[in-house]
């Protein structure tokens, strides 16, 4: 009777071990993704700095051209009622031209 118990006990220990197992190594791949995802995360987020940063510099670039064009019409006396961007950049292509 004796040995019938602890036989059943062994078992139980053993069932339990590999159930604890098993639940290990489930969280240790989850660990694994969570730390591939996190990479991932932190090279996306490394990208949207990036384009961050063109996308302030392109924006200085853009507003100092606008500038220079605003500077032009000043300049050739273009009438404010004219200053839509698109005639701003004809006016300083056809001054750049008669520069020339």
């Amino acid at each position: 009777m004796q040995a019938c118990k602890l036989a059943s006990l062994l078992k139980e220990a053993e069932r339990r071990r590999e159930n604890l197992q098993s639940e290990l190594s489930n969280q240790v791949l989850e660990v694994e993704r969570s730390k591939a995802d996190m990479e991932e995360l932190l090279q996306h987020n490394t990208r949207l700095q990036q384009d961050s940063e063109e996308h302030q510099a392109l924006k200085g670039a853009y507003n100092t051209l606008l500038n220079r064009c605003v500077c032009v019409h000043v300049r050739a006396g273009v009438p404010a009622s004219a200053g839509s961007h698109q005639t701003a950049v004809s006016a300083r292509h056809e001054t750049v031209e008669a520069a020339s």
